[in-house]
């Protein structure tokens, strides 16, 4: 954990890269954290990044990956990608000398284990058909299923989950895919467009 303590919001800075470049970012990162070992930098949509075709641009990120070589001990940057284009030449080198670790969101086939362990997390059983409940109702969001069992192992004082928990108990949460209509129609697929 990199923050922590009373002072723990005093240095986390939470930054856009929309709106910051590298060189912003660097001088947050040079700044002493306030009365505490470490400050945290977290810089969303660190993609834009190196999508403008500049050189003030290439020589900011230059300067962001020397700095990146030989961090100081006292400030942690976390840059976070919605989508990461290992093409890009500064992302290649941002590899070699910093840790990038991809962290991608489950499908919803890979929801009945995340179910499974979150269950088993909570001392729960769940029936197979409330699996497929909980999938239909809460869809691949790992968080809105984590409240959806904590919710269900307070309503389910036997222990053990069945669609009929879940019908009473889950709101139906699922984000639909607003073209997921579309494909199915121009992929010909009926059955799933209806």
């Amino acid at each position: 954990q990199v923050i922590t303590g009373p002072m723990g919001d005093l240095n986390h800075d939470r930054l856009s890269a929309k709106d910051k470049g590298p060189h912003d970012v660097l001088t947050i990162a040079q700044t002493l954290p306030m009365m505490a070992p470490q400050r945290l930098i977290e810089v969303s949509d660190a993609e834009n990044w190196g999508s403008k075709d500049s050189r003030d641009e290439a020589k900011a990120l230059e300067d962001f990956l020397t700095f990146c070589e030989n961090p100081p001990k006292d400030a942690v940057i976390l840059l976070i990608f919605n989508k990461m284009d290992m093409r890009r030449k500064w992302l290649k080198t941002l590899g070699k000398v910093a840790l990038v670790g991809q962290f991608k969101s489950p499908k919803e086939g890979d929801m009945p284990e995340v179910i499974f362990a979150l269950a088993e997390e909570f001392d729960l059983k769940v029936q197979d058909e409330a699996v497929d409940a909980l999938t239909l109702s809460v869809g691949a969001d790992t968080l809105m299923m984590r409240r959806a069992i904590e919710k269900l192992k307070l309503a389910c004082e036997s222990g053990v989950v069945s669609v009929a928990d879940v019908s009473l108990h889950v709101a139906n949460t699922r984000i639909e895919d607003a073209f997921a209509l579309g494909r199915a129609v121009l992929n010909g697929k009926r059955h799933s467009a209806l």
